[in-house]
């Protein structure tokens, strides 16, 4: 999904798992969230919900 600033840039976040939230912020510059999500997914998303950002100009 699509997530709206309030100076008009949309970012890409996706939500997944269950339990207490957990942001992940991926480093940079050029980088994004599905390389890591793709190896969190059976380690983390049991216990947490994964919240995956990709920052301004990334993803």
């Amino acid at each position: 999904m699509n997530f709206a600033t309030s100076d008009g840039i949309e970012l890409y976040i996706e939500k997944s798992g269950r339990g207490d939230p957990c942001l992940y912020l991926h480093g940079g510059p050029g980088y994004w969230s599905k390389s890591f999500q793709h190896f969190s997914t059976k380690l983390l998303e049991d216990t947490m919900e994964m919240v995956y950002l990709d920052q301004r100009g990334c993803g």
